[in-house]
């Protein structure tokens, strides 16, 4: 997991947040592939109240489209 503070941009009207980006090695995965079986799962992120108001909260449901013909 990656994360990457961005600094506030008035001219674009857009407030401090953070960038989180997932990656998976597959070379350290169990089978070496994603299976669209079991490799499924929910991701979420979630924020703390701050000055400007409640936190947030997100949920992203990751789902494998595509077969590896590896």
């Amino acid at each position: 997991m990656k994360n990457t503070k961005l600094r506030p941009d008035p001219a674009k009207n857009d407030f401090e947040s953070i960038v989180s980006i997932l990656e998976w090695n597959l070379a350290a995965w169990p089978t070496g592939k994603l299976n669209r079986a079991v490799d499924n799962d929910n991701y979420t992120c979630q924020s703390s109240p701050n000055d400007y108001g409640q936190g947030v909260y997100s949920t992203t449901h990751f789902r494998v489209e595509c077969k590896s013909f590896l």
